[in-house]
């Protein structure tokens, strides 16, 4: 198990880029952390999550 913003969820052994098509995420919208470090776009194929890893997704949002 991981955790995503704070609530355990399945993604072991998944790639990050994977991970967050499957949880509905756009990576091209959000920002990411994992394990309190911000990971580059260019990381996430590569990345691949491990049990106990804590995924931080930052949306962006606009507003005037």
């Amino acid at each position: 198990m991981i955790n995503l913003n704070g609530t355990p969820t399945e993604g072991t052994g998944m790639n990050l880029e994977d991970f967050l098509k499957t949880e509905g995420f756009n990576k091209a919208l959000v920002a990411v952390g994992v394990n309190g470090k911000v990971t580059r776009k260019e990381e996430y194929p590569s990345l691949v999550l491990k049990d106990g890893d804590e995924v931080e997704v930052f949306k962006f949002m606009g507003g005037g």
